[in-house]
């Protein structure tokens, strides 16, 4: 397989330093001498930095909790960077406009039991129309605005279904269906089933992801402890025989997803469910992984799966929820940002009003914003204005009640609107009272 190098790829970085094997420079006025230009990997590790350093500042801004079920998945819009799709375990799926809440829709699934969203993917070309796979074995192709929608595959038994879906980068591209007992389907765009594979893994498919820049190369995590990656092309003509991966990861736990890097695709980070981070390169030929990450998000039954995600834009950061074991001395439920350079943790999303664990997370492709998904509650964090006005919308009261920011509360939250007005008053009084103290504490004057 050839990859692209690093080197040879051209960025936004390329764009405002040229690219990285060309030295520009610069003349200083009133001097011959010539000054360089910083290098593109300056320019990179200065932007990384600030914003490892800014991280302290991001808050939640708006919260969303239209659901009567946990959230299971996050997905932000490939082209629209203020839409996201946010899914239940009820079945229903929620088209969050972050700018504008009067374009949200609500699109109410089959409730608790069999209606659980497991994935969801936008179409390319319809920002209302989205893909999902779900426990009642069905994939299918959603219109959010009450059209027609189209179900491509169904299990018709619910002893299996589809946990896993991944779309190649174009829009014309494949479809990758995963299962419950490890079978999957490969799809054209127009939902026609070309390929049917019984045992892909030898459990369940949890997650499946194309190569942001190689159309054919998959990667599928499963139950069954491996990450394998996939030339769709030389898959064969499906059925009981098992293809042969381009390379197989073993884990000593199974593993919740595994994510191409979203700049070159060159590396995989896995998530595992005993605590552990992986980072996987191509250079090293997929053989070992290059880093291993001791952090806090073990598995259980009743919360959505952690997966850690990468920054879009700077290397070799990512962010995953944090759920704090027995014995650690940090109990913080938060999101962390590890670089994976050394593995450290170099900052922390957090907002006190948020109790609970933090397992789905994801940035917008410009890396402004991070959305959540803590119980039945959808987060929105980005970076607190500095004078503090509207630094916080819909993340106290909103989000403790499950109320949309602006809207008025709804039962419930008489007890949290009489203590706030408890806590206003007594913190006057206690003004008052500091006066009173202060007053006759000052000495009189002669």
């Amino acid at each position: 397989m050839a990859f692209a190098r690093r080197g040879n790829k051209s960025s936004l970085l390329d764009c405002i330093c040229g690219p990285s094997n060309v030295r520009s420079t610069s003349r200083v006025a009133g001097s011959s001498s010539t000054v360089p230009f910083p290098s593109r990997r300056t320019v990179l590790d200065y932007l990384r930095t600030d914003f490892i350093e800014a991280v302290h500042s991001w808050g939640v801004q708006k919260t969303a909790s239209p659901f009567n079920r946990r959230v299971t998945c996050i997905e932000w819009h490939p082209a629209y960077h203020n839409l996201l799709a946010v899914s239940s375990h009820g079945g229903d799926i929620y088209l969050w406009n972050v700018e504008d809440k009067s374009k949200d829709v609500f699109f109410q699934g089959m409730g608790y039991g069999y209606g659980a969203v497991t994935q969801i993917k936008f179409h390319p070309d319809a920002p209302t129309m989205v893909y999902t796979t779900s426990v009642d074995g069905r994939f299918c192709l959603q219109d959010l605005e009450g059209k027609r929608s189209e179900v491509y595959a169904d299990t018709m038994t619910i002893e299996r279904w589809w946990t896993s879906l991944a779309l190649s980068a174009h829009s014309r591209g494949i479809i990758f269906v995963g299962g419950s007992a490890g079978d999957a389907l490969v799809l054209d765009a127009e939902g026609t089933v070309q390929r049917s594979y019984k045992r892909l893994h030898k459990e369940k498919i949890h997650h499946a992801e194309f190569c942001p820049t190689c159309e054919w190369l998959l990667v599928t995590s499963s139950n069954d402890r491996t990450v394998a990656l996939w030339d769709v092309r030389t898959m064969g003509g499906g059925g009981s025989t098992r293809p042969h991966p381009l390379a197989t990861m073993a884990h000593d736990a199974p593993i919740n997803s595994a994510h191409f890097d979203p700049l070159y695709g060159s590396r995989i980070l896995t998530t595992a469910q005993n605590s552990e981070l992986r980072v996987y390169d191509s250079f090293n030929g997929w053989e070992a992984p290059t880093v291993v990450v001791r952090h806090p998000h073990r598995h259980f039954q009743h919360i959505t799966h952690i997966k850690a995600s990468w920054h879009p834009l700077y290397e070799d950061l990512c962010v995953v929820g944090r759920y704090p074991e027995a014995g650690d001395a940090d109990k913080t439920r938060c999101v962390d940002l590890v670089d994976l350079r050394d593995g450290g943790v170099v900052g922390s999303f957090y907002d006190p009003s948020v109790k609970g664990i933090i397992p789905v997370n994801a940035f917008n492709n410009q890396g402004t914003r991070l959305a959540s998904g803590t119980g039945y509650t959808a987060l929105l964090w980005q970076p607190r204005l500095s004078d503090g006005g509207g630094a916080n919308e819909g993340s106290s009261d909103g989000l403790l009640r499950g109320v949309l920011p602006g809207q008025p509360s709804t039962k419930g939250n008489g007890r949290l609107r009489q203590s706030n007005e408890k806590r206003k008053h007594g913190g006057k009084a206690l003004e008052e009272c500091v006066k009173r103290k202060n007053k006759r504490e000052c000495p009189k004057k002669h």
